[in-house]
């Protein structure tokens, strides 16, 4: 079996070096600064999943983030929504990097969120890069919650994907400023 639930401390940096690939039910990570380069991080969504971190989270490398809704999960009655919580004094994800949660493939009897997205942060920068929540299930996808005092978005996507029947989740964003860019 794999790893049930990791938990990362570190009151400086805590680095992901090119090729990590860590996949588990549960992350939580406490750290200074947040460098991930070049490597998976896969929430099989069992557990709740959150990353604090004080100053700067950094995906590069076309680094990903996955939060996945448990296969076989029927409804978001059966343990309620899972989310992904990032709270950063900085987010910046560069070019064909990912943040996003997915409900897993399979039967579901309702059309309410299982995984959701949660960030809160000063700044968030995204270049080339992706935020959000799909479905794949009856569930509708994830609800997608960005709070920060600035937002810079160059080619860059925040949303919601269904890829059945089901609603998109929804996406809320409330920041202080906004800037919008592309090449």
């Amino acid at each position: 079996t794999g790893v049930q639930r990791v938990s990362i401390q570190g009151e400086g940096d805590v680095r992901f070096v090119s090729g990590v690939n860590l996949s588990t039910q549960g992350l939580t990570l406490e750290a200074g600064s947040l460098d991930i380069n070049d490597s998976k991080i896969t929430l099989n969504g069992a557990y709740e999943a959150g990353f604090k971190v004080r100053d700067e989270m950094t995906l590069r490398g076309a680094s990903t983030i996955h939060s996945l809704s448990p296969t076989g999960k029927k409804s978001s009655k059966e343990g309620g929504a899972k989310t992904l919580n990032i709270i950063s004094g900085q987010l910046t994800l560069e070019a064909k990097s990912e943040i996003w949660t997915k409900n897993a493939a399979g039967k579901s009897s309702d059309n309410k969120p299982i995984a959701n997205l949660q960030i809160q942060s000063g700044l968030i920068s995204l270049d080339e890069a992706h935020v959000g929540s799909s479905t794949f299930n009856q569930s509708k996808a994830g609800d997608v919650e960005i709070e920060a005092e600035g937002l810079s978005l160059h080619d860059s996507v925040i949303g919601s994907v269904n890829s059945t029947q089901a609603n998109a989740g929804d996406v809320t964003i409330n920041t202080g400023q906004i800037v919008l860019a592309e090449e």
